[in-house]
């Protein structure tokens, strides 16, 4: 039986998750921006706050397995 206390705490988790999605998201289109306004990879990763690695395989920089 799921008790009032964990239903709360699968919509709080549920919320946190959709919360790094949409911040994932906009780091991405942020990226995409700057990428195209001539910024580095480097200088892109270090503003949107995600990995150099990360940013690449944003940008297509990079082959996806």
């Amino acid at each position: 039986m799921i008790t009032l206390f964990d239903q709360t705490e699968v919509l709080e988790d549920y919320i946190a998750s959709d919360r790094r999605e949409q911040a994932e998201k906009n780091a991405q289109k942020t990226a995409k921006i700057l990428y195209e306004k001539n910024m580095s990879v480097n200088d892109i990763a270090e503003a949107v706050g995600y990995s150099v690695k990360n940013v690449e395989a944003w940008l297509g920089l990079v082959p996806q397995a």
